[in-house]
């Protein structure tokens, strides 16, 4: 078959399901975060195996079917989700660039999306995004206050308080790590798609690979230190609070590198791994987060896979 006429029927197939996906995630409530992130595999995949102008096409026949279907400007924020992530990484990949550079350019644009599509629902609320979360707490107030006034509802009602000033403090943390969790499944989706359609061959790093180079656990440990002495109520305080929690994140997720390294050659079934990690978690998840961060410092220092990565 001509390389031309191939490269026209993949580009075609992927931008249907990339139409269909993005639609689809309107009515579908289970499928909002999903299908765009399918989408964004797709979208990838057309620019590495098709180019700039399929890429260019994609972006416009999918944002022409979301306008048809809703009449809605503010819905091509569900098409900026499915398709720029994905042009980002498409980009980045054709250029060469290695996987942990890629992560972060995909990253930073879901982010800027999410950040989009939180401006616009904040828009004309008193605090932009963070009247959003203000005007949910006071919503659960409201039904507490309905459902009863005695000393458990005052309780519940001062715990909500505690729990949107904690939000508010964290937003940033929240944000990013989400920004960083969608590109990695991003990245994940799109080495399936690429291994079992057409085998291309790019810059990647199995789930069993990952370890953060010795001054990320460096850096944890002072800045850890630095934030005993701060105030959560100051700025520089709350700041230090999230840079910490962010870490401490990239360090447990290395920590659970680390572990599925070990039990990948002890139990080969993926599946039956993955149905452990997931009772250990709904089990103790906030022990099994702190445990999971302490390895990946302890794998950051020691280096017991003997795993190199730039500037160490």
């Amino acid at each position: 078959m001509d390389g031309r006429i191939k490269k026209l029927g993949i580009a075609s197939v992927c931008i249907i399901f990339v139409i269909l996906f993005t639609v689809l995630s309107l009515f579908i409530p289970l499928g909002a975060m999903l299908f765009p992130l399918i989408a964004t595999s797709l979208t990838a995949y057309v620019y590495i195996r098709c180019g700039k102008i399929a890429s260019a096409i994609n972006v416009v026949l999918t944002t022409g079917a979301m306008l048809l279907f809703t009449m809605d400007v503010e819905s091509l924020l569900i098409v900026a989700l499915s398709v720029i992530p994905g042009i980002v990484s498409g980009l980045m990949i054709s250029k060469r660039k290695d996987y942990y550079s890629t992560l972060f350019g995909v990253s930073i644009a879901f982010l800027v999306v999410f950040l989009g599509t939180l401006l616009m629902a904040g828009r004309g609320l008193e605090g932009g995004v963070g009247g959003i979360i203000d005007q949910s707490i006071g919503g659960l107030k409201e039904a507490l206050l309905i459902a009863g006034n005695n000393e458990a509802t005052a309780e519940l009602e001062m715990a909500l308080s505690v729990t949107g000033a904690y939000i508010k403090q964290m937003f940033p943390t929240f944000i990013i790590l989400t920004s960083l969790v969608f590109a990695y499944l991003h990245s994940v989706l799109l080495r399936i798609l690429a291994k079992r359609v057409s085998k291309i061959r790019y810059n990647y790093i199995s789930l069993d690979e990952h370890h953060a180079p010795r001054h990320v656990a460096v850096a944890y440990f002072i800045i850890s230190i630095f934030a005993l002495f701060l105030s959560g109520e100051s700025k520089i305080g709350v700041a230090v609070y999230n840079i910490v929690a962010i870490i401490d994140f990239v360090l447990a997720f290395c920590g659970f590198s680390f572990i599925e390294s070990k039990f990948k050659n002890k139990i080969k079934f993926g599946f039956l791994r993955a149905i452990i990690y997931i009772a250990v978690f709904l089990v103790a998840s906030s022990f099994a987060i702190q445990l999971l961060s302490i390895i990946g410092m302890l794998d950051s220092f020691m280096n017991y896979r003997r795993i190199e990565r730039n500037g160490e």
